[in-house]
């Protein structure tokens, strides 16, 4: 039992090493950093645009920065991991791991913890500015309320209505879920990224093959409405089918335009997709093992 539990905490740290090399390998690469660069000056850039309503422009900031952080997001996951995984194999260095007491799995896991590490310091940032943002402009557009009301005079109830209006509106805790939900889309995406990377020979193959699931996956719900409504060939029901079933709506994690609306997105609703993450994360890792068991190196 004490030599189970102690080769269980030598392969965490073994893990744990290679994830944390990752990490800093990832940040020494030129790409991602440009992609973090542009995602944070273009959610910084959101504050820009004031020839809206005050109830336009934070809706649009809010939009524009969530936009901006799926997009950047989903290319440094999606980099990230086909970079990575491909050049150790090109380097040579995975052979050197390999011979080592490094498993496959080991190396996998490793990788993508590394990636998820790389994410999360990502979207701390971003979080991080679009919160800035969103604090100045809510301090911008308090203050233009304020400067409507004459000196001397007590604010009037429409005046305080539209400020309440702007706090409650700048500082909406439904904008913690669907955060949380664009995180883990992007690293249900990293998954699929890293599943490719067990049996692609080149990094453009990955960074392709991935982004066509990311686009099937946004369009899945229409295939299954089509799938469930009958019609067609059986040989179009039988591809709409399979799409439906082997590929993860994507769209479901897109919460943004119920939170912009008003509308209470339920925590359940929340936890029910974190869960279908995790169970999809935990085969994709499955597949991914196998196929790099199989693979020469």
């Amino acid at each position: 039992m004490k030599s189970l539990f102690a080769s269980f905490r030598l392969s965490l740290r073994r893990i744990a090493a290679i994830a944390r090399n990752t990490f800093l390998e990832a940040f020494r690469q030129k790409v991602l950093n440009l992609l973090l660069l542009f995602a944070l000056v273009a959610i910084g850039s959101a504050n820009l645009f004031t020839g809206f309503t005050f109830d336009e422009q934070l809706k649009f900031l809010k939009d524009f920065s969530f936009g901006a952080m799926t997009v950047f997001g989903t290319l440094i996951a999606v980099m990230g991991t086909a970079q990575t995984i491909q050049g150790e194999i090109e380097s040579r260095t995975l052979q050197t791991l390999l011979v080592r007491p490094v498993g496959r799995g080991e190396f996998l896991l490793g990788k993508f913890g590394g990636i998820a590490l790389v994410l999360a310091a990502a979207f701390a940032l971003m979080t991080t500015v679009f919160a800035g943002v969103l604090v100045v402009k809510e301090r911008q557009l308090v203050a233009a309320e304020v400067a409507t009301v004459q000196p001397g005079h007590p604010t009037d109830e429409a005046t305080a209505q539209r400020i309440a209006s702007i706090e409650k509106q700048s500082r909406d805790p439904q904008l913690a879920k669907a955060l949380l939900l664009t995180g883990a889309k992007t690293l249900f995406v990293a998954a699929f990224a890293l599943l490719f990377s067990t049996v692609s020979t080149s990094a453009i193959f990955t960074v392709s093959t991935t982004l066509l699931v990311y686009l099937v996956g946004h369009l899945e719900g229409i295939a299954r409405e089509a799938w469930t409504a009958g019609g067609g060939t059986w040989l179009q029901q039988a591809f709409l089918g399979v799409v439906s079933v082997a590929i993860p709506d994507f769209g479901s994690y897109g919460i943004l335009d119920d939170v912009l609306a008003g509308t209470l997105v339920p925590w359940g609703h929340v936890a029910s997709l974190l869960g279908y993450t995790l169970v999809y994360l935990l085969v994709l890792f499955g597949a991914a093992r196998l196929l790099f068991d199989a693979r020469e190196l």
